[in-house]
């Protein structure tokens, strides 16, 4: 069986898509999602995205019209196809990931403030590195990660009679998060686990913290994520 620990709108229609093909999988989502309520005032400038929920917020609290005279900068091509969904017309770039990202502005430079919107849970290395390379960098958060405190009941029986053999990671918060979960109950043998991670940072992390068996999709997104699950489930 299969642990997803996205939230819970995003990990069931993962679970719809293992189900398809005959396999199944458990939802233990990490963190909960709340959208902020406070409208951001808009500026000229370059919106970053690289949350779906950030889209989310965006979709709450602007306009079509409004949508459409933004300008935005976007990692990922799933957030970026929501963004376009809910009426944004001018997605000036589209990176894969954050590395891409601050590649490209090492060597190319944004003349308008770019403007950050992201949740509670962003990554401090990715600001500071970002930072160093724009000259008018702000970030605003538009939605809060609530962590979970424990680890249900049913997960912790599933894990310690070994019915869990892979557990997806989508982000480095969320690897963090479970490693520490995991840390509470002593008879849960989470190092022995299967890891796909949707970058090779992550996975990378895991190793470094005793789980040998973590792995990373080809691309960093989630259709290569299940590719990946289900070669291994193969093998």
């Amino acid at each position: 069986m299969i642990l997803i620990t996205r939230p819970n709108s995003s990990a069931k229609k993962l679970q719809l898509k293992f189900r398809k093909v005959g396999t199944k999988a458990f939802i233990e989502s990490l963190t909960t999602i709340h959208i902020s309520d406070r409208n951001i005032k808009l500026q000229d400038c370059v919106y970053l995205i690289s949350s779906q929920h950030a889209v989310d917020y965006l979709k709450n609290f602007l306009s079509k019209d409004n949508l459409k005279k933004m300008e935005f900068i976007v990692i990922g091509h799933a957030t970026s196809k929501k963004l376009l969904r809910i009426g944004a017309k001018k997605v000036i770039k589209i990176f894969e990931e954050s590395n891409e990202l601050l590649n490209y502005f090492t060597k190319n430079k944004m003349r308008k403030k770019i403007v950050y919107l992201c949740g509670s849970n962003r990554n401090k290395s990715f600001l500071q590195n970002f930072k160093s390379l724009t000259g008018d960098f702000v970030v605003r958060q538009v939605y809060e990660v609530v962590s979970l405190k424990t680890l249900s009941q049913t997960l912790i029986d599933s894990l310690k009679k070994k019915k869990i053999q892979i557990v997806l990671i989508f982000s480095l918060n969320n690897a963090k998060l479970f490693l520490k979960l995991c840390k509470i109950d002593s008879d849960i043998s989470y190092t022995d686990l299967k890891y796909v991670c949707i970058s090779k940072q992550i996975s990378r992390f895991m190793i470094q913290n005793s789980c040998k068996n973590a792995t990373y999709s080809e691309k960093p997104n989630e259709k290569m994520v299940v590719k990946k699950t289900l070669d291994l489930l193969e093998y």
